[in-house]
C-alpha cells in the first residue's frame, strides 16, 4: 500500500510540475489527465519524466492508454514489479549469449575457462560430488547454472 501511494504521489507530481501546476494536489487520481490539460505534447514530457524516475521504458501513447493518475499509477507498479524478473532473465540470457561466441582457446588464453570450469563443478555449486567431468560435459554444467550463482560462485561465496 506505501508503495503505491509512492507511486502515486510520483504520477501526481510528474503530472504537475509538466503542466505547471503549484501542487500535485490539484490532480485526482481517478479524474482523466486529458481533462486537465494534456496533449499530445505534454504527454511526451510526462512519458520522459516518469521514464527518467522510473528507470523504465514507456510508450509515448501512455498517457491515452493509461488515462488517469491512478491507472497509470498501476501500470507503472506492474511494470516494476516483472520488470526486475524480465531484466534479469534478459541479462542472463545476453550474457549466455555473449559466453556462446568466444572460442574455448581465447577464454583458456585469457584464463577464464579454468575459472568458469571450476565453477561448473557441482561442488563448486554445493550439488553432489560426480567423477571429473570433460571439458564439453563441465561447459554444460557452466550453461545450467543461472546467472547469479555464476557471479556468486566467482565473488568466492558458494554458499550464495
Amino acid at each position: 500500500g506505501e508503495r503505491e501511494q509512492i507511486l502515486l504521489e510520483t504520477v501526481q507530481q510528474a503530472a504537475a510540475a509538466v503542466l505547471g501546476f503549484a501542487s500535485p494536489d490539484q490532480l485526482e487520481p481517478e479524474r482523466a489527465l486529458d481533462e486537465i490539460g494534456f496533449d499530445s505534447l505534454t504527454a511526451v514530457e510526462l512519458r520522459n519524466s516518469l521514464s527518467i524516475l522510473t528507470g523504465l521504458r514507456l510508450p509515448s501513447t501512455l498517457i491515452f492508454d493509461y488515462p488517469t493518475p491512478m491507472a497509470l499509477m498501476a501500470h507503472l507498479r506492474d511494470e516494476l514489479d516483472g520488470g526486475a524478473v524480465d531484466e534479469i532473465e534478459s541479462n542472463e540470457a545476453d550474457i549466455r549469449r555473449a559466453l556462446a561466441t568466444v572460442p574455448i582457446d581465447r577464454l583458456r588464453a585469457a584464463g577464464v575457462l579454468n575459472v568458469l570450469l571450476s565453477l561448473a563443478r557441482p561442488e563448486a555449486a554445493g550439488q553432489q560430488t560426480v567423477p571429473a567431468a570433460s571439458v564439453d560435459e563441465e561447459l554444460d554444467l557452466i550453461d545450467g547454472m543461472n546467472i547469479g550463482d555464476l557471479v556468486q560462485r566467482a565473488l568466492g561465496n558458494p554458499q550464495s
